[in-house]
């Protein structure tokens, strides 16, 4: 199974440039992970598009790191996609 998934652009409001990057990676790692381990997303096996995405809101925990919050944002995004809902 090949899947292409492209982000051009993760908006993130709030944190430290400095976790930006981190963040990033998490939710790359996590959305292959989930891939893997539960199936690709409904739709996408037919060019499933969408110009924007909505993941939805969560509060981050006092020390949270930045890598636990890309898994969750991660996680997030493939339930959108699983889902097929409109952003």
């Amino acid at each position: 199974m090949d899947i292409e998934l492209h982000i051009e652009k993760l908006v993130l409001h709030g944190f430290a440039p400095s976790d930006k990057h981190r963040i990033a990676v998490a939710v790359q790692e996590e959305l292959e992970r989930l891939i893997k381990a539960r199936g690709e997303p409904a739709g996408s096996g037919s060019g499933f598009h969408r110009a924007q995405l909505a993941g939805g809101s969560f509060s981050v925990r006092t020390g949270e790191r930045p890598d636990s919050i890309g898994v969750r944002i991660g996680q997030a995004v493939y339930e959108v996609l699983v889902w097929n809902q409109e952003a």
